[in-house]
């Protein structure tokens, strides 16, 4: 049980700069990209899911510390995506740039958790 309400406070903490950088880009540029539902949903979690997927099975040697930066960073990427979608509005298949961009912020959290190194902490 504790290791699910670890998570989800990790996941909310990669909400945190997921939201508050992405909100005004998908707000302002809702009538240029025409995003859909699933694109919100999926990139707040697939890439977060396989991250922590990467910690379960593959964690060793990290620590709480790193959790919650790496965390933090993987929301970071979310307005990255945010903005190639915006940017490739209109130029290219919006399904396709829709779904490279979720496969962009996973590879992310494959090489957060593949090359940030272990942090002095718990």
């Amino acid at each position: 049980m504790d290791l699910i309400v670890n998570f989800g406070v990790l996941w909310l903490l990669h909400c945190v700069p997921a939201l508050v950088f992405s909100l005004p880009l998908w707000l302002l540029g809702r009538q240029r990209a025409h995003w859909s539902a699933w694109e919100f949903v999926a990139v707040l979690i697939v890439p977060f899911l396989v991250w922590v997927m990467l910690y379960l099975f593959a964690g060793a040697g990290k620590y709480v510390s790193n959790m919650v930066w790496e965390a933090v960073f993987l929301g970071c990427a979310v307005p990255l995506a945010a903005a190639v979608r915006l940017i490739c509005a209109g130029r290219l298949d919006s399904q396709r740039v829709a779904v490279a961009s979720v496969v962009l912020v996973c590879l992310v959290g494959v090489a957060l958790r593949a090359f940030v190194p272990p942090m002095q902490g718990k």
